[in-house]
C-alpha cells in the first residue's frame, strides 16, 4: 500500500495517494514510513490548492502536522521529518517558531556529520528565505562543524560575521586554519 502510495503521488493523484497512505496505516500503525508518506501526501494537498490560487485549510495543515510528528517520534535519529516539518511550519501562516525549532531539532538529533550537514543546509535555505540573520549563522556554524571541508560554508559564516563586527569574519577564517591547517585552498581562502 506504501509503494501505491507513493507512485499515485509521483502521478500527482494526491486522493489515490492519500487512500493508499491511509489503508498502509491500518496494516502497519507503528511504521515511521506510513507516517512519513502521510505527512508527504497531505504536503502535496496543501501545494496543490496553492498552485490554484485557494486558501488551505488548517485542517491540512494540522493532519501533515500530526503525521509528521508521529514519523519524527518512530525515527529519533532521522532528520527527514523534522526538515519536513520545518518546510510545513514555514508555509503556514504565525509558525515560524516552530519552523525554526523544528530546523533545530533536526540538526540536533542527527545521527552522522552528513546527516547534520544535510540538516544544516535546509536551515540555512530557510534563514535566508525568510532573512533571519542569527539563524543563518547559528545554521552555518553546525555546517562547518559537521563539514569542515565545505569552505564556502565558512565563507558564509565569515561574511555574516564580519556584518555583525568588523574583525570578527577573521575569527571564522582563524578557526579553519586551526581546523585545516594543511588544507591548501583553507589557506587561500584566509
Amino acid at each position: 500500500q506504501l509503494r501505491r502510495s507513493e507512485v499515485a503521488l509521483a502521478r500527482g493523484r494526491t486522493a489515490e495517494a492519500l487512500a493508499a497512505a491511509q489503508a498502509a496505516a491500518e496494516l502497519a500503525p507503528s511504521t515511521g514510513m506510513v507516517h512519513m508518506q502521510l505527512g508527504t501526501v497531505q504536503m502535496a494537498r496543501l501545494r496543490e490548492l496553492a498552485l490554484r490560487g485557494e486558501q488551505p485549510p488548517d485542517a491540512i495543515y494540522r493532519d501533515a502536522e500530526r503525521e509528521l510528528k508521529r514519523a519524527a517520534e518512530l525515527f529519533p535519529h532521522g532528520i527527514h521529518a523534522r526538515l519536513a516539518l520545518g518546510r510545513l511550519y514555514g508555509s503556514w501562516r504565525d509558525h515560524g517558531e516552530e519552523a525554526l525549532a523544528a530546523f533545530r531539532d533536526a540538526i540536533e538529533v542527527a545521527g552522522s556529520d552528513a546527516a547534520r550537514s544535510k540538516a544544516a543546509a535546509a536551515a540555512i535555505d530557510f534563514a535566508r528565505a525568510t532573512g533571519n540573520e542569527a539563524f543563518e549563522r547559528a545554521s552555518l556554524a553546525a555546517m562547518v562543524e559537521a563539514t569542515p571541508q565545505h569552505l564556502a560554508a565558512w565563507d558564509a559564516l565569515a561574511r555574516l560575521e564580519e556584518k555583525r563586527a568588523t574583525g570578527a569574519g577573521r575569527e571564522v577564517y582563524a578557526r579553519l586554519l586551526a581546523l585545516r591547517a594543511r588544507d591548501i585552498e583553507a589557506n587561500l581562502h584566509y
